[in-house]
């Protein structure tokens, strides 16, 4: 498949469906989180970071948007630097079911990867509900495009299984676990994301804290395969 059709057809699937939604109510609910991040693995380092995102849900659609970023210099010397970021496409059917489109992207300057983009397209479902918890769970296929440091270029197809479990654990408090897994012919990308977030006050503000672990199955020379993320500091709901 190629880079660029692929990211021009998915780029423009988003277009069209925001078009379609313009005349509906704008139902757009979102964070922003800034902290401290202790990093381990290819970057043992305590940076700070930043990260937007938002969803917005209508009747038979629902978008997904993130970006975030962490970095960190001493005396003039990068010791850290991270981007990614992230849109997704649901359009909802009945009994709980949708089918997804999802690109991302990430530029790691210390993981020996220039960048890596993910273009996937799916079924998913929303497999538990009740008043306080929801479980998604999503099955799809697509392409991985990887370029190293070295400037060797890599495009593999892929399949994508993940979960979202969120639960409001009480009117102050809330928890999320997600869990992805990329597997590909030459390598297979292993995401978890663990959170806990707890109202400062009734303005939108809260402290958050978060684990994350990525682990690549295959890294260029002398990279570790498994980074790990530790991150404190404060989200504010909009």
């Amino acid at each position: 498949m190629n880079k660029t059709i692929g990211l021009v057809a998915l780029s423009s699937l988003f277009a069209i469906n925001t078009a379609f939604a313009e005349d509906q109510k704008n139902t757009w609910k979102g964070s922003a989180d800034v902290g401290f991040v202790i990093s381990n693995g290819n970057t043992d380092t305590t940076s700070t970071n930043a990260k937007v995102s938002a969803v917005r849900e209508v009747e038979k659609w629902r978008h997904h948007l993130e970006f975030s970023s962490s970095s960190k210099s001493d005396n003039d010397n990068t010791t850290a630097e991270k981007y990614f970021a992230e849109g997704k496409i649901d359009r909802k059917f009945k009994e709980s079911y949708y089918v997804f489109a999802l690109i991302n992207y990430e530029k790691d300057r210390f993981s020996g990867y220039d960048h890596q983009a993910v273009l996937s397209a799916g079924a998913g479902r929303r497999a538990f509900e009740n008043a306080n918890m929801t479980l998604d769970a999503e099955l799809g296929i697509g392409f991985r495009f990887n370029e190293t440091d070295a400037g060797v270029t890599d495009e593999e197809p892929i399949l994508r299984v993940a979960a979202d479990f969120n639960w409001d654990i009480s009117d102050t408090s809330d928890f999320r676990q997600t869990l992805s897994v990329e597997g590909g012919d030459e390598t297979t990308i292993t995401k978890s994301l663990t959170s806990l977030t707890a109202k400062i006050n009734d303005n939108g503000l809260s402290m958050k804290a978060s684990f994350e672990v990525k682990h690549t199955s295959e890294v260029p020379v002398g990279k570790k395969r498994t980074d790990t993320t530790t991150t404190l500091g404060l989200n504010y709901a909009f």
